[in-house]
């Protein structure tokens, strides 16, 4: 934590990988568990909106299949109730659950 505050960034909860690293410059990217968490916090629903979309395609990407394996993901990085309801009605709407 010192070395992050020290280097001047700030303190996430998530996962960052190098993306460019020059001598003057180094650019982090955020990791795909990571912007599938931050994407679910933020979630808005509507057709102007490309939320879901993007959502669709991390869930594709990361290979998550079922909703308690989303679930297990986005509540590593944020606790499970700072999720908006309309979050969780989504994931299970696009996701199924192993018993159905």
């Amino acid at each position: 934590m010192a070395q992050r505050r020290r280097e001047g960034l700030h303190e996430s909860p998530g996962d960052f990988a190098a993306f460019l690293e020059l001598d003057h410059l180094r650019i982090m990217m955020a990791q795909p568990e990571y912007l599938l968490a931050m994407k679910c916090l933020a979630m808005r629903i509507g057709a102007e909106f490309h939320d879901e979309d993007d959502i669709r395609y991390l869930l594709r990407l990361l290979e998550v299949r079922n909703y308690e394996k989303a679930v297990t993901i986005i509540t590593k990085y944020y606790p499970l109730e700072r999720f908006p309801q309309k979050t969780l009605y989504a994931l299970a709407e696009l996701l199924p659950r192993p018993h159905e």
